[in-house]
């Protein structure tokens, strides 16, 4: 594959289009400095459609300047080498990024800075945001021909994104089934007050003693009943 180098100047007062330039561009390039992006030579009719778009102000102070200058063919195999390192970089901060993130919830969880629903909703905006920066650099790994590079690394990311997510489902099922015991323990009390005191009117009743106690398999007829 054959690469070039966009360099782009967009003047100050057009912040907006600065963003829009770049979250556009990023899907087809390395960004190397906040200006100059890595590209295919492939996509470059593509993405100087890209910024003529964006470049719609008649006031020629005002425009967007930008060239694209191919790389020698000689240096393929740098290129190539560098390509392969500014994904494998990609991937370590977008790993970096969750474990730090990870790290933070889970500190301010065990100091009880954060219930249960808490961590669990920041764990999973932290799992979803990585996600998605995985997908868009697939996306931009099959743009610069590097699908095959990449697949069994970005592979093994997501399957640790969706163990990470096995631990929220986990804990958060082991509160339910937990609340669940405990309903049924608030029940049983119930049914052994009753039981209680269907057992106390009988015996005012009858006039006579009766059990100071209640059996439990007695209960559990009169329960049924």
């Amino acid at each position: 594959m054959q690469y070039g180098i966009l360099l782009y100047d967009v003047p100050l007062a057009r912040k907006s289009v600065y963003n829009k330039l770049r979250s556009k561009i990023s899907r087809l390039s390395i960004q190397l400095t906040w200006s100059a992006y890595l590209i295919p030579l492939g996509d470059r009719d593509r993405i100087l459609s890209i910024l003529k778009e964006l470049d719609d102000d008649e006031n020629q102070k005002q425009r967007i300047l930008y060239r694209v200058l191919p790389f020698d063919p000689v240096a393929g195999e740098e290129l190539e080498q560098l390509v392969k390192d500014e994904f494998q970089k990609n991937l370590r901060k977008v790993k970096e990024s969750l474990s730090e993130k990870i790290a933070k919830v889970e500190e301010e969880f065990a100091t009880e800075e954060l219930n249960l629903d808490e961590w669990a909703s920041l764990r999973r905006q932290a799992l979803t945001k990585s996600k998605k920066k995985i997908l868009d650099a697939r996306r931009l790994a099959a743009v610069f021909d590097m699908t095959g590079f990449m697949d069994a690394a970005y592979s093994s990311f997501e399957a640790l994104i969706e163990a990470r997510r096995e631990e929220v489902r986990g804990k958060l099922k082991e509160r339910t089934e937990e609340r669940k015991a405990e309903r049924e323990k608030e029940k049983a009390k119930e049914r052994l007050r009753k039981a209680e005191e269907k057992l106390a009117a009988a015996k005012e009743k009858a006039g006579e003693d009766a059990p100071t106690h209640v059996d439990a398999e007695e209960v559990e007829e009169e329960v049924s009943a």
